[in-house]
């Protein structure tokens, strides 16, 4: 369950341990980020858009452009709804069989709360929505059961850590939410929310963010879902978005390690998008990603 090509995602294993380590060593030893900084989250990113960034670089070239097919103009309808029907019930939406596999398989994330959360989420949500033979069973099946495992994942590997531990010692706590861990000067390592906090205060902390975030999401999500996504598909432009995010992310990769890594992204987005289009999936990647320092120490043999 590593990818559609698991011979090439494990040979893919070390030489991409190669490439991360390797651009954090060169901005390093050029003086672009200081010794301390490990640039990490704009290499996620460019993992991320890896597949799109491929797909557009392949647009400069005129004779793949050229064989690309071309298809009219698709009409969307979107069935009328009763405005004053009330919200649907939670509990009505998911059959029984989801809801108990979606807790089942979340709560066997959280042991595994060091693994990367993309990982996790494609592992476990394919192996449960693949013993449904019915199609429209089983991609309902992967919806539900991979929206828990992400937001299981995600918040085990940020919670379990700050917690218990202390250190960032998850994709999760090593990369977005690493400034909860260190960000000096507020936080380091030996000072910050896992020393300043109780238990108790992180118990009441996180149940009353948990639950708020829900009740505001789920409301908006069924009362104003079908107003949202009829103003998305008549008023903005697909390539309006791609153009925002792959704006967005060479922002963060100016802010990561100044210029040079906006080039150091575009170079992991095209190995790894090409990677991803030959079979290796994002998981895979991620856990290079963040393995990639033990990958390499361990590549020396004296």
């Amino acid at each position: 369950m590593i990818g559609k090509n698991k011979l090439l995602a494990l040979i893919s294993i070390i030489p991409l341990g190669l490439l991360f380590q390797g651009l954090r060593y060169l901005y390093w030893g050029l003086g672009a980020v200081p010794q301390e900084k490990n640039v990490t989250i704009s290499f996620f990113l460019g993992i991320t858009i890896g597949p799109l960034l491929v797909s557009l670089l392949g647009l400069l070239n005129k004779q793949n452009r050229d064989s690309l097919p071309r298809h009219e103009q698709n009409k969307i309808k979107l069935n009328k709804v009763d405005e004053k029907q009330p919200l649907l019930n939670p509990f009505g939406t998911i059959t029984k069989k989801e809801a108990g596999t979606s807790a089942i398989v979340s709560l066997l994330s959280n042991f595994l709360f060091f693994l990367s959360p993309v990982g996790l989420t494609i592992l476990f949500g394919e192996a449960v929505s693949n013993k449904e033979k019915d199609p429209v069973k089983k991609a309902s099946m992967a919806i539900t059961s991979m929206s828990a495992l992400s937001h299981a994942t995600y918040l085990s590997g940020l919670i379990i850590p700050l917690i218990a531990l202390g250190i960032p010692l998850s994709p999760v706590a090593v990369g977005p939410a690493n400034a909860l861990f260190n960000a000096p000067p507020v936080f380091t390592l030996e000072h910050n929310l896992h020393h300043l906090l109780s238990t108790s205060e992180f118990v009441f902390a996180i149940l009353f963010a948990g639950i708020l975030a829900s009740v505001v999401t789920y409301f908006i999500a069924m009362k104003y879902a079908r107003q949202m996504t009829v103003f998305v598909l008549k008023k903005i432009p697909h390539e309006a978005i791609l153009g925002l995010f792959i704006g967005f992310i060479l922002l963060l990769a100016y802010m990561d390690a100044g210029l040079i890594n906006i080039f150091g992204v575009l170079l992991v987005g095209i190995v790894c998008g090409t990677l991803n289009k030959m079979g290796v999936n994002y998981g895979v990647q991620f856990m290079i990603l963040y393995a990639a320092p033990w990958i390499t120490t361990h590549l020396i043999f004296k």
